[in-house]
C-alpha cells in the first residue's frame, strides 16, 4: 500500500457509474488511475483504447499493484462473493451496491475487523455519512430524530410536478436528461436498512419497515397540498422513542413551509438530525453532477490514499437500544371511490370528504394494521404522512375516552364536526353493493 493520494484502482463491474469514475481520473489524473477492470465474459461493454479487462476476479485480488478494490456491480451475490474476497486478501474496498450492504453489511464488518482494512461505502449515501460522524461530534449526544431525503429521483419528479404542473411520465422524462436516475423500489428501503445498522447496529428483517414509494400520488394531492401551503417529499425518519426503543419509516409526507426539508429542491438529498435538547443540523447531500457518485467514491479513494489504513464507515453498537414498529401514524388517503378504505381501520377520522372525482380522509391508524390493510398496496390509493406524523401512543385520549364513558359521556369523534360534502350525481360511483 502506498502512502500517497495516488491510488491504482482495480474494478469489480463497470456499467456508467465506471464509465464516470474513468472519465473523472482522466480529467484529474492526480486521484488516481484504473488498472484493471473485471466483468463477466457476457458482459459487452468495452473501454476504447484500454486493454485492461480481466474475466477472473482473482487477476485483481492478486494484483501487488492495485491499491483499492472499487465496486460497481449490479449483481448483489455476485458482489458480495468478490468484496468478501478482497477483504480477505488485505485490499481497501469501496463498495456501491447497496442491496449487497443492507443483507451484508454485518458479516463485511466482521470481515473488515479480522484483517483491518478499510471497507467504505459514502457514496451508498452521497455526503451522509460523513456529515453524520460530524453531526454527532456537534451535538455530544445521540441524535434522536433522524430525518433524510435520499431518493433524489422521487422528489425531483414531485418538485417539477409542484413547480411546473407537469404530469409525472413528463417530469421523469426530465430527470433522466439530467441524468438523474431512478432508483430501484426496494432502494430506500435498503438504505433505511443500512442506516439502521450503521447507526446502531440493528440488523432489522426488511418485512418490519414501513416503506412506501412516491408513484401513487394523485392530482387531487397536489391540489389538496397546494391548498394548504405544503409540499410532498419522499422522506425517511429514525426516530428514538420511549423505553429504548427506535422506530423507521419512509413514506410521501406532507411538508410544512417551515421545516428545513421543503427548502431542498431538484436534485439534491439531506438530513435532518434533532437531539434532546432540541437543536436542529442539517447536511445537504451533494447534487447529481455528470459524473455522477463518481465524486462520491474518489473522496473515498483520497481517505485511503492518504494513509488512512484502517478508515471505515465503522458501524456503532446501541446494545440498549431495540427496534419497535409499533407506533401510530397520521396520514392522508386519497381512493378512487368508497369502500376502497375501510374506515374501521383506523382509531379515528379528523377528515373525511368525498366528491365524483375522488374521496380522501385523514386519520391515525396504527402501524401494524396500516401494513396489514389491504388498501396499502392498492395501486388506486394514495397513502401521505401528515406534517407531525409519528405517534407513539394514544394512551392518553384513550383514557380520556374511557373516563367520559364510566360518566356517562361519550367523546365526540373529530369526523362529526367535518363537513362531508359528496353530490347526489356522484353516490351511484360510490355505492358499492
Amino acid at each position: 500500500m502506498k502512502g500517497c493520494l495516488l491510488l491504482q484502482a482495480g474494478l469489480l463491474g463497470y456499467g456508467q457509474q465506471g464509465e464516470n469514475l474513468r472519465l473523472l481520473l482522466q480529467a484529474r489524473p492526480q486521484y488516481g488511475i484504473i488498472r484493471k477492470v473485471y466483468r463477466p465474459f457476457d458482459e459487452k461493454r468495452h473501454l476504447n483504447g484500454s486493454g485492461f479487462f480481466v474475466h477472473c476476479c482473482s487477476d485483481i485480488l492478486n494484483d501487488p499493484e492495485i491499491d483499492v478494490v472499487i465496486e460497481l456491480m449490479e449483481d448483489a451475490a455476485a458482489a458480495y462473493q468478490m468484496v468478501s474476497s478482497a477483504i480477505r486478501h488485505g485490499k481497501p474496498v469501496i463498495c456501491t451496491n447497496v442491496t449487497m450492504l443492507a443483507a451484508c453489511l454485518p458479516e463485511l464488518a466482521s470481515l473488515r475487523e479480522r484483517f483491518q482494512v478499510p471497507l467504505l461505502y459514502g457514496s451508498v449515501f452521497s455526503s451522509c455519512i460523513p456529515a453524520l460522524h460530524g453531526i454527532e461530534r456537534k451535538l455530544h449526544s445521540r441524535s434522536q430524530y433522524l430525518s433524510f431525503i435520499n431518493d433524489v429521483h422521487s422528489n425531483y419528479v414531485l418538485d417539477k410536478i409542484f413547480e411546473e404542473e407537469l404530469k409525472p411520465e413528463d417530469a421523469s422524462i426530465n430527470a433522466r436528461v439530467e441524468g438523474i436516475i431512478a432508483d430501484s423500489t426496494s432502494s430506500g428501503q435498503e438504505k433505511l436498512l443500512l442506516l439502521l445498522y450503521h447507526i446502531y447496529g440493528m440488523n432489522v428483517p426488511p418485512d418490519e419497515l414501513m416503506c412506501l414509494q412516491a408513484n401513487r400520488i394523485h392530482a387531487s394531492d397536489i391540489e389538496y397540498a397546494r391548498q394548504r401551503g405544503l409540499r410532498i417529499k419522499l422522506v425517511a425518519h429514525i426516530i428514538e422513542v420511549a423505553n429504548n426503543k427506535v422506530l423507521a419509516l419512509m413514506l410521501p409526507q406532507f411538508i410544512e413551509q417551515g421545516n428545513i426539508l421543503n427548502n431542498i429542491r431538484g436534485a439534491s438529498g439531506g438530513f435532518l438530525l434533532q437531539n434532546e435538547l432540541t437543536q436542529q443540523f442539517f447536511s445537504e447531500e451533494q447534487k447529481y453532477s455528470q459524473y455522477g457518485i463518481a465524486p462520491l467514491i474518489v473522496q473515498d479513494m483520497a481517505v485511503i490514499g492518504n494513509g488512512h489504513r484502517n478508515a471505515s464507515n465503522q458501524p456503532k453498537k446501541e446494545s440498549n437500544l431495540t427496534f419497535t414498529n409499533d407506533f401510530y401514524l397520521k396520514v392522508y388517503v386519497s381512493f378512487e371511490r368508497w369502500g376502497q378504505v375501510c374506515q374501521q381501520d383506523f382509531e379515528w377520522i379528523d377528515e373525511l370528504h368525498g366528491s365524483c372525482k375522488r374521496c380522501n380522509l385523514a386519520g391515525v391508524i396504527a402501524s401494524k394494521k396500516l401494513k396489514e390493510t389491504p388498501w396499502f398496496t392498492h395501486p388506486e390509493v394514495s397513502i401521505i404522512a401528515t406534517p407531525d406524523c409519528i405517534m407513539e401512543n394514544i394512551e392518553k385520549r384513550n383514557l380520556c375516552k374511557r373516563s367520559l364513558q364510566l360518566a356517562g359521556s361519550k367523546l365526540k369523534e373529530p369526523v362529526m364536526d367535518l363537513m362531508y360534502t359528496i353530490s347526489p350525481e356522484s353516490l351511484l360511483k360510490h355505492i358499492s353493493y
